[in-house]
């Protein structure tokens, strides 16, 4: 597709502002337009980037020597359903409040709505973060020319940084079709990276098992007593895999169900 009058314009103007001797393509600038980026990591979790699929969800913070990725579920929910949580006299207030708002008198029908309407849940629940995804790396040595994205089209989130003068990347995204959610940890030379992995965080009740030597499993309960009796909500169960590729590549997966 052929760029836009108003596209035009704005990469000519950001050509001009380019140094002589500097060549940039208009298709770089196109791309840079939809990228968010940053040159340092994240130091809170609003200043993470976001990755999900619509169910499994991440905020990816980017660090060299920790990287941290806050966790969330769709399903993750505290509280269960209760017939007593439903007002048993709403129905027989309904025409008294229609008869207050028609009359203009909002005020009286709201007291009247707050009073016979709402339901008194005693365990509705809510939705939970679940815990965070930590790689604590050896240290790698001073770190240059940092950079941590996000790529608005692909839902990428990515973070590369040289060591002397080898380039480390990592890229972070969840698959809707495979369900999971996927950190692919690359280097140039075999050997070069090298972390542990953890779940970090926990605040509801579990515990976490390794399966084999390349598995970590959190199984637990989404109590919580905010909003809920911190006695019910759904079970949670989340699996930390490591598939290693070739001599160069890792890959870290989590599936939550």
């Amino acid at each position: 597709m052929s760029p836009t009058r108003r596209e035009f314009l704005r990469g000519g103007l950001a050509l001009a502002a380019v140094p002589a001797t500097t060549h940039v393509a208009f298709t770089e600038l196109a791309a840079e337009r939809n990228t968010l980026w940053y040159a340092t990591e994240a130091k809170r979790w609003l200043e993470a980037v976001p990755i999900g699929n619509g169910r499994i969800g991440g905020m990816v913070f980017g660090g060299v020597r920790k990287e941290r990725v806050a966790l969330t579920e769709s399903t993750a929910w505290s509280g269960a359903a209760s017939e007593s949580d439903v007002n048993p006299g709403a129905l027989q207030h309904i025409g008294e409040i229609r008869e207050l708002l028609f009359r203009g008198e909002y005020g009286e029908a709201r007291k009247m709505c707050e009073k016979h309407l709402l339901s008194h849940p005693t365990s509705f629940g809510t939705n939970l973060p679940l815990f965070d995804l930590l790689l604590e790396f050896e240290e790698p040595g001073h770190e240059t020319a940092y950079r941590r994205v996000l790529d608005l089209e692909t839902g990428i989130a990515g973070v590369k940084y040289r060591v002397g003068p080898h380039l480390f990347t990592r890229e972070s995204f969840c698959s809707n079709p495979d369900q999971v959610l996927v950190l692919h940890l690359a280097s140039p030379i075999a050997g070069q990276i090298s972390f542990a992995a953890t779940f970090d965080g926990i605040k509801i009740p579990g515990a976490v098992n390794s399966l084999g030597n390349d598995t970590l499993i959190f199984r637990g309960n989404a109590f919580e007593r905010l909003h809920s009796n911190g006695n019910q909500g759904v079970e949670i169960e989340c699996h930390l895999r490591l598939l290693h590729q070739g001599e160069r590549f890792r890959w870290e997966r989590i599936r939550c169900r």
